[in-house]
């Protein structure tokens, strides 16, 4: 009987690790790394609790097919309270690169990025986030041509499902909301959203862990105003919570909800660019 190939997930107990987990495990046997427990009940996948480069510099890659990084923090906001998050992505990448280079047979890299990097040079308003991010995709590039690993960079907006989203995050928060013909309250009737659904992350991500060519894709959503995208949820779920305009400065009140999103929805939910590295 053919073995499955072996895949390693960085950040396994994540939103997006968990989904990768439970899709691939249909066909390739998993290895999630995360600070954080993560018990899938999965005959094929093995939970490693650790930090990434404990692993990494310790980890021979003798028998792994590919490495899917999704570690580190993905919440841009983090980054300016904490700027050494992004010394983390840099010090990660780097324990990844070099264990792949040190095996005979290199394992696949697939590298989560971020749009977040061509918002900040629109705006000129880069933080450690975006910066380390870009260093991260140069660095994985620096290594193709001169180690000739196999590696792609996958730039994606924000994600959502309709299925289940964290709860933490603005969709999330909508989603239950207005489930629950409750009432939402935003500051900014301008705001933009674009969201990707996870399902169109899973079929591109199983697509190239059966390509041979290195390459560089963007996964982004539709830009969706906030009163659209809300309106739409609504008439998807029959539901009749009312939107509420509130300026930011009395945002929080009593006995209300408030929720400040940065996401987009979109039915159409795909734009993606292909070329060769």
């Amino acid at each position: 009987m053919k073995k499955n190939k072996k895949i390693i997930i960085t950040g396994g107990s994540g939103y997006l690790g968990k989904i990768l987990t439970i899709n691939l495990s249909k066909n390739y046997d998993i290895i999630t790394i995360d600070k954080k427990k993560f018990n899938s009940n999965l005959k094929n996948h093995i939970h490693i609790t650790t930090d990434l480069k404990s692993f990494f510099d310790k980890k021979k890659l003798n028998a792994i097919y590919a490495i899917i990084h999704l570690a580190g923090e993905s919440k841009n906001s983090s980054y300016n309270s904490c700027p050494k998050l992004g010394l983390d992505n840099v010090k990660n990448i780097y324990s990844i690169l070099d264990s792949i280079v040190k095996v005979k047979k290199k394992p696949k890299l697939i590298f989560a990025s971020t749009k977040q990097i061509e918002n900040d040079l629109l705006t000129q308003n880069s933080n450690s986030y975006s910066i380390s991010k870009k260093f991260c995709e140069d660095l994985i590039i620096h290594y193709i041509k001169t180690y000739r690993i196999n590696a792609s960079i996958v730039r994606f907006s924000d994600i959502f499902s309709l299925t289940s989203n964290h709860p933490e995050k603005a969709f999330g928060k909508f989603l239950k909301l207005i489930k629950e013909n409750k009432k939402i309250i935003i500051d900014n009737k301008k705001h933009n959203f674009e969201l990707i659904d996870t399902k169109i992350i899973e079929k591109n991500i199983n697509l190239i862990l059966k390509r041979r060519k290195n390459s560089f894709l963007k996964i982004y959503g539709e830009k969706i105003n906030i009163i659209n995208l809300i309106n739409s949820m609504k008439k998807l779920y029959n539901s009749n919570s009312k939107i509420i305009f509130q300026d930011k400065s009395n945002s929080i009140r009593k006995n209300k909800i408030f929720i400040k999103s940065k996401i987009i929805f979109s039915k159409k939910n795909l734009f993606y660019e292909l070329k060769k590295i």
